[in-house]
């Protein structure tokens, strides 16, 4: 029997949408990834909450204060000894805040349609696909996002895949 234990990192993506528009940044670091643009996350740390963790992300990337919202979807990549759970959640901006680029090369509103202007990192092409609607897998396979209404059915079913 293995002893070896499935490390679990979490991560947390922001939906901010304002008049049908998405914000997005464009990444000054690491090298590998300059250039690049992706929706406002990061890593939650042990012992910290998803809310907590995206409201300190903004305030440091952007200088902006936010409310996090509902949970929009959830997808786990399981990899040979750890799995990479990564959680969507619609989150506003408060009121009289304006987005500053502090810790980002830049940012922008975009369209849904135009998301594919822009370069994102692979991981973050899922994000861009449910927003578009564009499933990218084998045709009978269900999309790589679970509605957080299926969560618990997909988890269940995820859980068995490698």
């Amino acid at each position: 029997m293995s002893t070896k234990t499935n490390r679990i990192y979490r991560f947390v993506t922001a939906l901010v949408e304002r008049e049908g528009r998405y914000l997005i940044t464009q990444r000054c670091t690491p090298e590998a990834l300059v250039g690049l643009w992706e929706f406002p996350g990061c890593k939650v740390e042990p012992g910290s909450s998803d809310a907590l963790a995206l409201q300190h992300e903004l305030r440091e990337r952007l200088g902006i204060d936010v409310v996090v919202g509902r949970l929009r979807a959830r997808r786990t990549h399981h990899h040979a000894g750890y799995s990479v759970d990564v959680a969507l959640y619609e989150t506003s901006i408060r009121p009289g805040q304006v987005p500053r680029p502090l810790t980002v090369a830049d940012f922008c509103w975009v369209g849904a349609a135009e998301l594919e202007k822009f370069p994102f990192p692979a991981a973050d092409q899922n994000t861009t696909d449910l927003l578009l609607g564009i499933k990218r897998d084998h045709p009978q396979r269900p999309s790589p996002w679970s509605s957080v209404e299926a969560s618990s059915r997909t988890q269940r079913t995820d859980a068995g895949r490698s």
